[in-house]
């Protein structure tokens, strides 16, 4: 980037990119040029002070900004050109999430600090696999309390126990149903993570005494929003669980599940996400020796959004820098809006500044993005009950959007219903006439939180007699009256018309259930939507089912987790019965299920593999691969188990699959062609193309408005997408933590050594672990919600953080929505106020007389 990037800065930008103090805060309030800031910062260290951009440490929150932040570096001069990225090489800015960092700083701690209990081949658990852990921590820990009271430990189909047991003696009342365990496990998840992140704030590590205090404390924190309270003996059940779960939430129950949950981790040489953050914490905590290693990485670290940084993350940043190490945070304490996940504001309003009181503060109060008018009412928001800690007055660059109405206006309506229709119509009009204007709605008595904005609105409700008309009737039929009045009229744009953009309109909202009344109307209307937030590729049953086969692969020793999901998937009869049974087989062995089944068929990493057999030996697909798998020797625990014929075959194919795949990529077979060949020999393919064939006009459920053929033409397009992105190694390997890896993984690579730098980066185990690590990071995001498609976005208020959009509607400002009671008010107010600032040209606020969807 040329020299000429300083002049691109105003006067506040360019004095909090040149400052030479040590310990700098930039609060970077809406529109303000906060990630050009950030960027020109590196820039200005290494081409004007000549600090080496590896030891710049950049630090962002999801990966979105991650890449976003390299790009523009690249772009700048500071970093890898485009092609380079993820070769491994030095000479750059390292740019990670927080969850990122500390899985590089793990893989490269794991195999060198003892008593860590992984190695630094360990696996990332998103969100819906820990969860899946810790209902078979639960299930281990119920059955073990039955064994322990002398009740034989009998269980139902599924592993649990069966039978009731004295909610007195046992802490375990009647067995726990489907629904009892995904109540208790869900609570459980979000229990653990604030222990977790308690216990390394605080330095509470290992030691027995040291988790029960942490328990204590992690469930003396929680409010009724997060899950009951516990106490130290078996509750009553609320209105809202059922006897099962109420008697076993409390502290000793509760500090047994989290133990086995541990154990249970291990076995998998697994980590979660809360891992990621405690564990680097916990190693600096206890090793002084990496704590002076990696301070003497680093010479400056920049920490973006810096707000919504967990007691954790702040401490890990405290420990990686050191006594001369520069550190520059940006941040926005008004945006600040994920307290309930455990971000802590006063990292940077009060913490910062008393940790180190040298700290200068730069603002940058300049919003370019929007309309004067939306300054204007989103401060007034902001300042409603005072100004906060850090607030200066937010400055308006630039002038009212010329030709397109009122900026901010203000609608009731008689419900939700009606909302939905009337935005759909507006939204509508816009794209077929061009037109940019905002109707007036009659007012009415706004809602607390909207009282302020309402004032900053006063002149756009001066039209207070208007009748609303309702938008029901007409949403419809708008398109076409519209059409034919500019076809009548011989309107130029009717012969020419430009492309609507439907991606600058926005809708966003509270809660989630929100968007369906909207879906509803935006689909009868014709409008383009995409729902900000849905459900997450990564976490379709198909693709988390091809995803765990790798894991397989990749560790078929440790790999409980994963195998529990795929081991009759697809069918090969070894049902609930025969795992219960093979669960058995490997708790009296004393291994994992996953070394039961496998320890004698797998070959160890580094090993040679046999030749290639010729084409016409290849196997086919399922019936082909139980030859290839050595039969179940005398010696093996898994003899002894009894198990059908259908099942032993089944289980045959399936050591098979994982015996022919890892021998591939020992082979060196790059990561797409090993996701290829496990989704047919598996049958997984053909299971989806037989049901493409024959579920037409089969409902999918009895409320589906699709098939059963078009589902699973669906999900064979997203298996698509997945092996076609997984043939791409430069989509998803960024800085790679794997580069200084020597041990079994590189090994495996090197017979792809001889195709290049491309297929080696993805080639054998080595190619399949960086792909799995790329896929755990990115699960647990909501996704680009900005995106490729044209098209409306509906979303969550949170979600919509750091977008931007012409114009932007804010729907259900009603009491016990927006403000939500479970929440505290100052951060509902920040969370409107993150709303209100997403809107470029027009912000339209809304609430119903009658709440009920």
């Amino acid at each position: 980037m040329p020299e000429s990037l300083l002049d691109k800065l105003n006067d506040e930008q360019r004095a909090a990119v040149l400052t030479t103090d040590p310990h700098v805060r930039i609060k970077a309030g809406p529109g303000s040029g906060k990630t050009r800031v950030v960027v020109a910062r590196a820039w200005y260290l290494v081409s004007q002070r000549g600090i080496d951009p590896a030891r710049i440490l950049a630090i962002t929150f999801t990966n979105k900004a991650a890449n976003e932040l390299k790009e523009r570096l690249a772009a700048a001069g500071v970093g890898p050109s485009e092609g380079e990225a993820g070769h491994g090489g030095g000479g750059q800015v390292l740019a990670k999430t927080f969850h990122g960092l500390g899985c590089y700083f793990l893989r490269k701690a794991a195999s060198t600090t003892p008593g860590l209990g992984i190695n630094s081949r360990f696996r990332v658990l998103d969100a819906e696999q820990s969860e899946r852990l810790i209902r078979r921590a639960i299930e281990e820990v119920d059955l073990e309390q039955l064994q322990a009271a002398g009740q034989g430990g009998e269980r139902d189909m599924k592993g649990r126990p069966d039978g009731a047991a004295s909610v007195t003696t046992h802490g375990l009342a009647t067995p726990l149903a489907n629904t009892d365990v995904l109540q208790l496990a869900q609570r459980l998840a979000d229990l653990f993570s604030s222990v977790k992140t308690g216990m390394a704030a605080i330095g509470f590590h290992d030691d027995d005494r040291a988790i029960e205090e942490a328990v204590k404390r992690g469930v003396d924190g929680m409010d009724g929003s997060r899950g009951k309270s516990l106490g130290d003996k078996p509750q009553l059940p609320s209105r809202f669980e059922s006897a099962a779960v109420a008697a076993r939430w409390y502290r000793g129950m509760v500090q047994k599940y989290f133990c086995m949950y541990r154990r249970l981790l291990l076995r998998n040489n697994a980590v979660d996400f809360s891992d990621l953050i405690c564990l680097p914490v916990r190693l600096l905590d206890q090793h002084p020796e990496l704590v002076a290693a990696w301070r003497a990485r680093f010479d400056h670290i920049l920490v973006d959004e810096f707000q919504d940084t967990d007691p954790a993350q702040y401490k890990l940043v405290r420990q990686l820098k050191g006594p001369t190490t520069s550190l520059f945070v940006v941040g926005d304490p008004d945006q600040a809006i994920y307290g309930w996940r455990g971000a802590e504001v006063s990292n940077m309003s009060i913490y910062l500044p008393r940790d180190f009181p040298d700290t200068k503060t730069h603002m940058l109060s300049i919003n370019y993005r929007s309309d004067p008018a939306i300054v204007k009412a989103a401060d007034r928001v902001l300042c409603a009950n005072g100004p906060s800690d850090l607030y200066t007055p937010a400055v308006p660059a630039r002038a009212p959007a010329a030709g397109r109405g009122v900026a901010t206006t203000l609608h009731v309506y008689p419900d939700h219903k009606d909302e939905a229709y009337h935005i759909a119509r507006l939204i509508r009009g816009w794209m077929e006439s061009g037109e940019m204007r905002a109707e007036t709605a009659a007012p009415a008595a706004a809602a607390p939180l909207l009282a302020a904005a309402a004032a900053a609105t006063a002149a756009t409700r001066a039209a207070a007699g208007q009748r609303q008309r309702s938008a029901r009737a007409g949403a419809e039929a708008a398109g076409e009256e519209r059409g034919a009045a500019r076809q009548a009229s011989g309107n130029p744009a009717a012969a020419a018309p430009r492309e609507p953009r439907w991606r600058e309109v926005a809708v966003l909202y509270r809660n989630r259930d929100l968007s369906r009344p909207l879906e509803e109307a935006f689909t009868r209307s014709g409008i383009p939507f995409t729902v900000v937030g849905g459900q997450p590729f990564w976490q379709y049953k198909e693709i988390a089912d091809a995803v765990a086969y790798m894991h397989v692969l990749l560790d078929p020793l440790r790999c409980d987790v994963f195998l529990e999901r795929i081991i009759n998937e697809p069918k090969r009869s070894v049902g609930d019965k025969s795992l219960l049974s093979m669960r058995d087989a490997a708790r009296a062995a004393g291994m994992p299920l996953s070394q039961l089944i496998f320890g004698d068929c797998v070959r160890p990493e580094g090993a040679t593999p046999p030749p290639r057999p010729p084409i016409e030996a290849l196997p086919r697909g399922p019936a082909d691969l139980a030859a290839l798998a050595p039969g179940i020797g005398p010696d093996s625990p898994l003899k002894a188990v009894k198990l059908t014929k259908a099942a032993a075959q089944g289980l045959q194919e399936l050591r098979g699959l994982v015996l022919f795949l890892r021998d591939e990529a020992l082979r060196g077979t790059r990561m797409g062609g090993l996701l290829q060949a496990c989704l047919t020999l598996s049958g997984y393919e053909a299971v989806l193309k037989a049901l493409e064939v024959e579920g037409k006009g089969r409902k999918l459920t009895a409320k589906s408005k699709k098939d059963v053929s078009q589902d699973a033409s669906e999900r064979l397009e997203r298996l698509e997408t997945l092996t076609e992105f997984a043939g791409d190694p430069d989509s998803w390997i960024a800085d790679d933590s794997f580069a200084d890896d020597a041990g079994g993984l590189a090994a495996s690579a090197a017979a792809a050594s001889g195709s290049g730098g491309a297929a080696a980066r993805d080639a054998g185990l080595l190619g399949v672990a960086r792909f799995l690590e790329h896929a755990a990071l990115v699960t647990g995001e909501l996704g680009d919600a900005k995106g490729d498609r044209n098209a409306v976005r509906l979303s969550t208020l949170h979600a919509a953080k750091g977008l931007e959009f012409e114009r932007v509607f804010i729907v259900g400002l009603e009491d016990s929505i927006l403000p939500s009671p479970r929440s505290p008010m100052d951060e509902e107010r920040r969370l409107f106020y993150v709303g209100l600032t997403r809107a470029k040209d027009q912000l339209f606020v809304s609430y119903c007389k009658v709440g009920a969807l």
